[in-house]
């Protein structure tokens, strides 16, 4: 069984888009498709079988995020930012197609920070909002009773979720690479925190096929993952193509 995960990572996600484009033409379609914040919009769209020329145009033409409106936080858990254009860009992607194939979605339960999983027919436009919504950008999206956060804010790479559902290959996508060191090791301890919190043994990763695609480096710097620039996303699409088609799969 293959699982296809997809790590958060704002506008460096536009690297997943190309990358699929290639690999799409070489694998057969996956068992499953698991994505964290921006991937589980990618994970949406290619488990609905979106053509990939479709996903990449939608990364092309996103300008209108480029004209959120500032504002002040109301409170521990405001934001800086009016989220009304991207929930409704996340609206309409959801919208386009529904999953032809299982898929997982990832979302940082408060107060607890537990990373929950919610799949197939459960997903719901607010369970992709709630995915997307980065602290401090974005407020927390309430869904099935409960507030949650960003689903790459205590994992940024969800595999683990491909191990709980049974796959035996992995096939890894990851933009959240080359970060600085504090931000390394304060993830490192975040998740160090998340295994001890919901009592996760260790990775058996002697019975399970990796295949790692990931940018060499940083794709850029964290504006640059924040904020919009058509010329930034087609290189990294082209990137992600090109990963895509040295991707050795046997």
């Amino acid at each position: 069984m293959t699982a296809l995960i997809l790590s958060g990572g704002g506008m460096f996600a536009a690297w997943q888009a190309g990358a699929w484009q290639e690999l799409s033409k070489r694998m057969a379609k996956p068992d499953w498709v698991i994505g964290a914040s921006a991937g589980s919009l990618n994970a949406w769209a290619i488990a609905g079988e979106l053509p990939p020329e479709v996903l990449i145009d939608r990364w092309l033409n996103l300008s209108s995020y480029n004209n959120l409106r500032w504002r002040f936080p109301a409170g521990p858990t405001g934001s800086v930012l009016d989220p009304t254009h991207i929930w409704e860009d996340i609206d309409e992607m959801y919208s386009l197609c529904m999953p032809r194939t299982n898929i997982g979605v990832t979302l940082t339960r408060l107060p607890s920070f537990k990373v929950e999983m919610v799949t197939n027919e459960k997903i719901t436009p607010q369970v992709l909002r709630a995915s997307c919504a980065a602290p401090v950008f974005f407020p927390p999206v309430n869904w099935n009773g409960h507030w949650y956060w960003d689903g790459a804010l205590m994992d940024g790479l969800p595999h683990s979720f491909g191990r709980r559902v049974g796959a035996t290959r992995l096939v890894c996508f990851n933009v959240w690479v080359g970060l600085p060191w504090w931000w390394t090791v304060t993830g490192n301890m975040m998740y160090r925190f998340r295994r001890w919190r919901e009592g996760m043994k260790a990775d058996a990763t002697d019975t399970v096929e990796w295949i790692y695609l990931a940018p060499p480096a940083m794709p850029g710097s964290f504006r640059d993952a924040a904020v919009w620039t058509r010329s930034n996303v087609e290189r990294w699409i082209d990137e992600g193509r090109e990963a895509g088609r040295k991707a050795e799969l046997d």
